[in-house]
Formats: structure tokens, C-alpha cells, sequence
């Protein structure tokens, strides 16, 4: 572990000299909604995040709020790492990342961590956890355009997850839809810079991005409302994976309307079978 820890501050003070990882705003930079929301649709959050990142449990305490203001079953947030140092990542073994998560930053051209898209729609708000915040409550107040019921359960020999998918839309979806299935794997220990600027190797990171089921981009998928899309599809789990702790995000978006639909669903295990 010492070994790690020394590994992990000589890029620390690079990234902190390179100064891409956002500062922290100030409180009156943040806005909280009053009163009560009439939540209709669950959102999605794609928080771009780095173990290298001080300011980045500051974003995952505030991700945590807002599931705890709207419920944590309507705020599907995935955290995704780079793979690089230059993307406020860590190698492996202890890094989180992967080339997907890679691949997502760089599309989506984050420069700088934490950062978050809400919805698709948002664009990048970078560390504005105010702006996070307003659009997350736009979205959670759109009407829910579909249906997704999502079954996931781990083989007898806990090698593969089987993952079938149905949805329903409620009214006529953009033709060029897509559908998208995300690993995701909770309760992973593992090293985080913090605000002090000293790592936490034991640090318990949530949501974290693990793999694309069906691709970077998933693949096509237009429902309607009396033609529901039905879908089947297979992975392997990797042995850095705990079953026990991975869900599947399912992801129904275009590019002109963003999210259009999004569910997180626990994978059936053996155990929880028998529970």
C-alpha cells in the first residue's frame, strides 16, 4: 500500500500544476430549489471523476444529497474514470478505470474533474453542482416518455450476467434511439486523493462505471407504444467485480432529445435467491 500511496503523489502534483481539477464553488454559487418537486421521470448523471481529483469526493457528497433530497431509485448517477493520468486517473490494479470510461471522456471533451451531464441535454456544467442541481430537478419533472423493466441475474457458476431488457414507450420515439446497458458496481474500496491533498486508500467510491454491455455507442432501438422492444444480451464478470454489489443502467436516448428513458436494476444473485 505505501508503495501505491508514493506512486499515486508525484502525478497528484502534476495534475494539480497542470490545474485541471475544478475548484470547488462558492456557496452562493449553488442554487436549492424550494418547496416540493413533482417528480414524473428518474435522471441521469454522468459524472466524469478521477482518484486523482481533490475536489472530486466534494462532487460524490453532492450526488449523495441529491439522492437523498429525490431518492436514490430517481437519481441514476454513473461515475466514470479515465484511464490516464491525464485524465486524473490511476493505473491499475488500484485505478477505476477503464478504456470505455476513456473513450467517454473524450467524446464528451472533459477537460476538467469532477464534471457531470445531466440528461444529455445539459451539456458539460463542469464543478457547478448549482447548475448540476437545476437541471437535474428539469429533468426529474419531465414527463416519463417509457417504460423499462430490466432483469439481470448471475449464472450458477457466477461467470456470467444475463441481462433482458423490454421497453414500452408511451408516445412515438426519435427514430435514431438507441439503446445503451451499463455495468455499474458499488461499495468499491479503493485510493482517493482528498481535499487535503493526501490519498485515502481506503476510500469507498459508489456508481462506478465497469463496463458497456452492448457497446460504446449500444445499439439501435425504437419503441412504440403498442410495439415494445425486447431485448436479450450476455457478459462476462470480471474478477475485480463483486456480483453482490453490480446493478445495470439501461439507457434510452437519442441525439437530438437526450435521455428519453433510464433505469438502474440490482442483478440476482444466488444468494439473494435464497434470501
Amino acid at each position: 500500500m505505501l508503495t501505491m500511496i508514493r506512486h499515486i503523489l508525484p502525478l497528484a502534483a502534476a495534475a494539480v500544476l497542470l490545474n485541471a481539477c475544478n475548484d470547488t464553488p462558492a456557496p452562493d454559487e449553488r442554487y436549492i430549489p424550494q418547496g416540493s418537486v413533482e417528480i414524473n421521470s428518474k435522471v441521469l448523471i454522468e459524472e466524469f471523476t478521477g482518484q486523482l481529483c481533490v475536489n472530486c469526493p466534494t462532487a460524490h457528497a453532492e450526488m449523495k444529497r441529491f439522492a437523498e433530497m429525490f431518492g436514490h431509485e430517481n437519481i441514476i448517477s454513473v461515475s466514470i474514470h479515465g484511464n490516464s493520468g491525464a485524465q486524473m486517473a490511476i493505473p491499475a490494479p488500484a485505478g477505476l478505470g477503464t478504456e470505455e470510461g476513456a473513450e467517454y471522456n473524450r467524446r464528451n471533451n472533459i477537460a476538467s474533474w469532477p464534471s457531470a451531464i445531466v440528461g444529455r441535454r445539459s451539456g458539460n456544467l463542469e464543478s457547478n453542482y448549482g447548475k448540476w442541481l437545476t437541471w437535474i430537478v428539469s429533468d426529474l419533472i419531465r414527463p416519463q416518455q417509457t417504460d423499462i423493466e430490466t432483469d439481470a441475474s448471475l449464472s450458477a457458476d457466477g461467470q456470467t450476467l444475463s441481462i433482458h431488457t423490454r421497453i414500452t414507450s408511451r408516445q412515438n420515439v426519435k427514430a435514431d434511439s438507441r439503446l445503451q446497458l451499463w455495468i455499474v458496481e458499488d461499495d468499491v474500496t479503493g485510493p482517493q486523493l482528498t481535499e487535503s491533498g493526501r490519498p485515502d486508500p481506503t476510500y469507498v467510491h459508489n456508481h462506478v462505471f465497469r463496463a458497456a454491455v452492448n457497446g460504446l455507442d449500444g445499439q439501435p432501438a425504437v419503441p412504440a407504444p403498442k410495439d415494445p422492444v425486447e431485448l436479450t444480451h450476455t457478459i462476462s464478470v470480471e474478477p475485480k467485480w463483486n456480483p453482490a454489489n453490480l446493478s445495470v443502467v439501461t439507457i434510452l436516448s437519442s441525439a437530438s432529445e437526450g435521455v428519453i428513458g433510464v433505469s438502474r436494476t440490482s442483478i440476482t444473485t444466488t444468494d439473494n435467491q435464497n434470501n
